[in-house]
């Protein structure tokens, strides 16, 4: 069972990098056209832009906020199963990264005005390479303690 949740991990990691990556072009594509706006038409522009690089951003977060609850649980259900020390240490860590992320983008939804996704998007995508490391680990010692456990 754990070894599912870390193939999941692996596959989730990839389109966490995908999905930040695209939220990160059309928020920045957004926040450009309205600078192009305002040096255009001067400071009357009526922030249509803006207002769909806010609502780029919410949707950014939520979605990216699903992908941080489950690397949490698979994370939690990999310190659960898996009793090896080396193990339980990469799993702290990234259950503590995976927290502070979480945080991180409670934050980005609680006022999308400050924060936008392709100011924090990038840390995302760190994020989901850091995972799919830890993710492809948890998958080569949970087969290693598979292994063990039926010798």
């Amino acid at each position: 069972m754990n070894r599912a949740f870390y193939i999941l991990g692996i596959i989730f990691s990839v389109l966490m990098f995908l999905v930040s990556a695209y939220f990160i072009q059309a928020v920045s594509s957004a926040r450009t056209a309205d600078l192009l706006s305002m040096i255009s038409y001067g400071y009357e522009n009526n922030g249509l832009f803006e207002q769909i690089a806010i609502d780029t951003t919410m949707k950014g977060a939520l979605t990216t906020l699903f992908f941080f609850l489950f690397f949490i649980v698979m994370e939690l259900l990999g310190l659960i199963y898996i009793q090896k020390r080396d193990t339980r240490i990469c799993g702290t860590i990234s259950l503590s990264f995976s927290v502070i992320m979480l945080v991180w983008d409670v934050a980005v939804l609680v006022n999308p005005y400050s924060l936008y996704f392709d100011e924090v998007g990038v840390v995302w995508i760190l994020y989901a390479v850091a995972m799919l490391v830890f993710s492809v680990l948890g998958l080569v010692r949970s087969g290693k303690h598979l292994k063990e456990v039926h010798n």
